[in-house]
């Protein structure tokens, strides 16, 4: 009796070793498996705007989220190991623009209008492929990057509401923070130096800047992601403050056909709910022109305050700069 009682022991010892065996092989299998996963994910990708937008994202491997935003959106998914960032090609039509050391890249379509495919698309992205730089290699790479986008053939765009200037007066506007332009980038082509340039993103964080080709808009967000030397430290004991950090890109490719009608949704429906906001969307469908004339009248009558207001304090306004015309990118769809 004893000895049946010793085996029976004992083979239950055999047993939950197997069963321990078999769940760290499984485990095992796994990581090896999602090791391998990131291994065969594409380093290079071109997604795309328009219709041939969901293709792209699919045949780059994309995971898609159809539950975040309910039936108003789906996302498309795409992210990269860290020690294999994505070098990710955005086209739109005939435009493509390089973006690499990508970390994540999510595409966004809207279920309504139907057919109109990715009409976003934001990467978020690293200066470089170290994590921690020179400030002043990352002024360099900023610097480069804003070059680059121009020379692809995207053009300055500013905002309706926004003031219109240039040069000496776009860098001088770039440090004011008492008129709110802290940060931003209304001329693309008039580069800071780098002194203007650091005190101003370890004082706002951030370096904003829009860009525009046909029909597209690019926002581009250069953050510092390291505020002082106690953050550094979190990363790096051994380097200083003075001459290391830390900065990411968040660059925004929206098309504006989309994202116009979203601003004039906001502008004239915002106290609207229900089947009554539901007509009413309908309605600027319907009647497309007359509202977007609308809409810029009160965007222009903002700028123009603006504008009058930072002339009295030696401002010279920009008065050769041309707004896009959207409107027949709010009322066809663009061939992309």
């Amino acid at each position: 009796m004893a000895i049946r009682t010793t085996l029976k022991a004992i083979s239950k010892r055999i047993v939950a070793a197997l069963l321990a065996t078999l769940l760290l092989a499984l485990i095992s299998l796994t990581v090896h498996a999602l090791e391998d996963k990131e291994k065969i994910m594409l380093q290079e990708v071109t997604l795309q705007l328009g219709k041939k937008g969901p293709e792209s994202f699919k045949q780059a491997g994309a995971v898609a989220d159809h539950h975040t935003a309910g039936e108003l959106a789906g996302f498309l998914d795409l992210k990269w190991p860290s020690k294999q960032l994505g070098v990710v090609t955005i086209r739109h039509g005939g435009h493509d623009l390089t973006i690499p050391h990508t970390f994540s890249a999510m595409g966004t379509a809207w279920s309504q209008p139907k057919g109109e495919g990715v009409v976003g698309i934001d990467l978020n992205s690293g200066i470089s492929a170290g994590e921690l730089i020179r400030h002043r290699e990352a002024y360099d790479l900023w610097v480069k990057l804003m070059k680059r986008i121009q020379d692809s053939g995207w053009q300055r765009y500013i905002y309706l509401s926004r003031p219109r200037l240039a040069g000496k007066d776009a860098i001088r506007y770039f440090q004011d923070e008492e008129n709110f332009g802290l940060g931003y980038i209304t001329d693309p082509s008039a580069v800071p130096d780098f002194s203007t340039w650091y005190r101003v993103i370890m004082i706002q964080g951030m370096i904003i800047a829009k860009f525009y080709l046909d029909g597209v808009e690019i926002s581009l967000s250069f953050h510092s992601t390291v505020k002082d030397q106690e953050d550094l430290d979190d990363i790096n004991k051994t380097l200083s403050f003075k001459e290391w950090g830390q900065y990411m890109m968040r660059i925004e490719f929206n098309n504006l056909r989309m994202s116009m009608r979203e601003q004039m949704y906001l502008t004239f429906l915002e106290d609207l709910h229900g089947e009554e906001r539901g007509a009413a969307k309908q309605d600027i469908t319907d009647n497309l022109t007359g509202y977007w004339q609308r809409y810029r009248r009160i965007e222009l009558a903002k700028r123009q305050n603006e504008e009058a207001r930072l002339a009295k304090q030696g401002y010279r306004i920009d008065t050769n700069y041309r707004d896009p015309d959207l409107l027949p990118y709010l009322q066809k769809e663009p061939k992309f």
